[in-house]
């Protein structure tokens, strides 16, 4: 989604991440931390957008319940 490789062979998020018990406000932690080191290294406004949409839409495959 983010321009990477066309083929992935690792695991999925679901699985990778299962256990862990995040919740969503550590979810929402990290996105905030990577919003602040894009800040930090001047990434566009609009590039930000695109990044942090394609993080969003692992939420449901990370954060328990």
């Amino acid at each position: 989604a983010a321009g990477g490789p066309a083929e992935y062979t690792g695991r999925d998020m679901r699985s990778v991440h299962e256990g862990m018990k995040i919740t969503n406000n550590e979810f929402h932690a990290m996105v905030g931390d990577l919003k602040a080191s894009m800040d930090k290294l001047g990434l566009g406004t609009c590039e930000q957008r695109d990044v942090l949409a394609i993080i969003e839409t692992t939420r449901k495959q990370i954060v328990e319940k």
